[in-house]
């Protein structure tokens, strides 16, 4: 049999010169068309979802967050299995569907289905991300910026300009900065003198929660240190330093402040949304 493939190929050599020919034009056009990539794209039918809740100890998160997106996602037609993990202030669950499903019908299925329970979470959830899984999410290049002089203000500015510039060039899906410092501050509150002045402790946490939210343009007036009364307005709509520092003055002035103690006079701390704080004696 062989030997007589072998004979065909050798007396009919115009025959074998094409089917050789053929087969290389296939080969080469093959190799032009199908796509090439470092991390091919195929389509996942997976989800997570990233819930985050400052403050929450894992416990909270599980019961009050994790547990009742996973008992709405068993409910999905084509589910195949559901995770959670709780840390403090996070909850992640992801969602697996069958490999026969469409994983952009998935993707819809979750979002609707977790939305429509949003009132029942608790109303402290800052933040509800719902993110899918893709292969060609991988990082092409990485700078590590390393500075034995520089402050983080300064380090986080050169980052952040480096991610501009990479964002802006054709083909770039994302950059992402990691490693920034988040910046704290601490306020010890004299709780005696808070009981002494009947003013609750919300009202120092009302005051510097308003102090990081972006305000509409108004004016801003404080009183003199004898007066009775002390009252702020910034201005802008950007993160105005102005106004952090009237929260912490404001934080400062409750724990510190010297009140007459004549009949009379009350002190009072009424907080207003519109980012006006006032300490008033009556």
């Amino acid at each position: 049999m062989i030997a007589r493939i072998t004979g065909f190929a050798v007396t009919r050599w115009q025959a074998t010169l094409i089917v050789f020919a053929l087969l290389a034009a296939l080969g080469i056009q093959a190799f032009l068309a199908i796509p090439r990539s470092v991390d091919p794209h195929f389509p996942i039918p997976v989800v997570v979802i990233v819930a985050i809740q400052p403050g929450a100890d894992p416990a909270d998160m599980e019961q009050t967050v994790a547990k009742p997106i996973e008992e709405v996602l068993q409910g999905l037609d084509g589910i195949d299995r559901v995770q959670s993990r709780a840390t403090d202030g996070q909850a992640v669950v992801t969602a697996e569907f069958a490999w026969s499903t469409d994983p952009e019908k998935d993707y819809d299925e979750v979002v609707r289905e977790v939305n429509a329970i949003r009132a029942q979470l608790p109303q402290g959830l800052q933040r509800l991300e719902f993110r899918k899984v893709r292969t060609t999410e991988s990082a092409v290049v990485q700078f590590a910026l390393v500075s034995d002089t520089a402050s983080f203000r300064r380090m986080e500015k050169v980052a952040r300009d480096l991610r501009d510039s990479f964002t802006r060039v054709p083909g770039v899906r994302g950059a992402r900065i990691w490693g920034l410092p988040v910046p704290e501050m601490r306020v010890a509150v004299d709780l005696g003198r808070l009981a002494e002045l009947r003013l609750p402790v919300s009202a120092v946490t009302d005051a510097l929660r308003a102090g990081g939210a972006d305000l509409p343009a108004g004016r801003s007036a404080w009183a003199t240190r004898g007066s009775t009364s002390a009252r702020a307005a910034p201005s802008g709509r950007s993160r105005n330093c102005a106004t952090r520092r009237c929260a912490r003055a404001m934080a400062a002035w409750c724990a510190s402040a010297t009140w007459p103690r004549s009949a009379g006079h009350r002190p009072s701390a009424p907080m207003s949304r519109g980012g006006t704080a006032s300490a008033q004696s009556g």
